[in-house]
């Protein structure tokens, strides 16, 4: 929208073709410098707001290089020479000349980046092509009599949906989409002479209806904004990360999370809405949620009255108990067994609490189990196996997440699956003698400089 032409525009169009076919602009352009909308009469502030900036961009369009020049781009070195647009000195000039009406003008670089297209400097616009153009703007001026701004009106339609952060479903949103498309194409076709101004009656209808679209969808959004399943921008962008187009066609067709989608979407911002019902949903099995880590994408969660933190990854959650936050069955038992089962520990803190709950608990099987500060540093640990006698080194984070249940009060692992996978181990062997002097040797070495 033009507010003012300063003295750069109005010199470029008082040399151009094309003003003369704007009569009432080409007068208020020679009698002043610079123009702005309080010095524009009042049944032409139409046109100045919303049909010059094209006037101005055909203008430009309108010059090519002097072909009368050996060079239209001339290096002045120590030399300046006024721009004939701006009046400022400049180093650099390029000749061109308006292929309609033969006038030449000298212009510095300035002005030629901001006007003309340096691309086809050499060649220009044909005139065919630049005709063309004036009797497009031309019936842009008469279409915007009849509705002022509509090319703005018409861009505003488009990007429309793009000022609700939630999704607005397929069922209000393509009649709004298809009048965008047909207003669209009813425009274009009216400029480029395809359509004569009978087509404004349907133009008419198109945005008369603009209102209502705006309060359904206004209505929409405050009705349900504070659904915690309202599908949002913010999924539908996540989930295009994740390439998960399916589940993004769904949500633009129901507008919600439903049972079909739930188990693909754990976005951050969802989940932050989701934490209340998350809370009860685990609180029933016995868990407690500590925390909600974005950074991380767990749930932070505490079993009873142990001290363990163990972290359950959105992912795991979502995948295969979404949809009991919908009080519908999930494709997994919701049980605090295969909460456990499928949660790693959260923090070093929770795996030093592991080893020794661990280790009290076992010792009453009889099951000696050994761990040292560099074996903890190093993912290792060591169960003794009864028959052999030897100590069997173990990943420690993989008897973390076999053999939490037996600590956090699981019937399951049970005593004989500890034994089992002792016993049928592949790992190093050790003695207890052996263990000493591997302990010994790490501790040596980890004090040498």
């Amino acid at each position: 929208m033009k507010e003012r032409i300063v003295k750069k525009e109005r010199n470029l169009m008082i040399n151009s073709h094309i003003i003369d076919e704007h009569p009432w602009l080409k007068e208020l352009l020679l009698n002043n410098e610079k123009i702005s909308i309080d010095d524009v009469a009042e049944e032409y502030k139409n046109d100045f707001r919303y049909v010059v900036p094209y006037i101005i961009k055909q203008c430009g369009d309108e010059w090519r290089g002097d072909e009368s020049v050996l060079h239209p781009i001339e290096d002045l070195g120590e030399e300046r020479r006024p721009c004939s647009l701006c009046g400022t000195g400049n180093r650099y000039i390029y000749y061109i000349q308006n292929k309609l009406n033969g006038r030449k003008m000298n212009v510095g670089k300035d002005c030629v980046e901001e006007f003309v297209d340096l691309s086809t400097i050499a060649q220009g616009v044909s005139k065919s092509k630049l005709i063309k153009k004036a009797q497009e703007i031309r019936r842009m001026s008469t279409i915007n009599k009849r509705f002022p701004g509509i090319q703005n009106r018409i861009d505003t339609w488009e990007n429309r949906l793009n000022r609700y952060s939630v999704v607005i479903p397929s069922l209000y949103e393509e009649p709004h989409s298809k009048d965008g498309e047909r207003l669209n194409d009813m425009h274009s076709k009216y400029l480029r002479g395809d359509y004569d101004e009978s087509v404004f009656d349907d133009i008419e209808s198109i945005l008369s209806s603009e209102a209502s679209y705006i309060d359904q969808f206004d209505s929409y959004t405050e009705t349900n904004v504070g659904n915690p399943f309202i599908a949002t921008k913010k999924i539908i962008n996540w989930l295009e990360i994740r390439n998960d187009y399916k589940s993004i066609n769904t949500l633009k067709t129901i507008g919600f999370i439903t049972v079909e989608t739930i188990s693909s979407i754990w976005e951050p911002e969802y989940v932050s809405k989701q934490k209340p019902i998350i809370e009860d949903v685990f609180e029933s099995i016995g868990a407690t949620v500590l925390n909600l880590d974005q950074e991380s994408n767990v749930f932070v969660l505490k079993i009873g009255h142990s001290k363990i933190k163990l972290a359950c990854r959105f992912e795991k959650f979502f995948s295969h108990f979404g949809q009991i936050l919908l009080n519908e069955k999930p494709k997994a038992a919701f049980s605090l067994a295969n909460i456990i089962r499928i949660s790693e520990s959260y923090d070093l803190i929770s795996v030093y609490t592991f080893i020794e709950d661990f280790k009290k608990h076992i010792s009453k099987w009889g099951i000696g189990f050994v761990t040292t500060d560099s074996s903890i540093d190093q993912n290792k640990a060591y169960l003794k196996d009864k028959q052999t006698k030897k100590y069997v080194e173990s990943d420690l984070s993989e008897l973390f997440n076999r053999f939490k249940g037996i600590v956090l009060g699981m019937d399951k692992p049970t005593r004989n699956d500890l034994e089992l996978y002792i016993s049928s181990h592949p790992g190093k062997k050790y003695t207890r003698e052996q263990l000493k002097d591997l302990n010994s040797l790490s501790r040596s070495l980890s004090q040498r400089p």
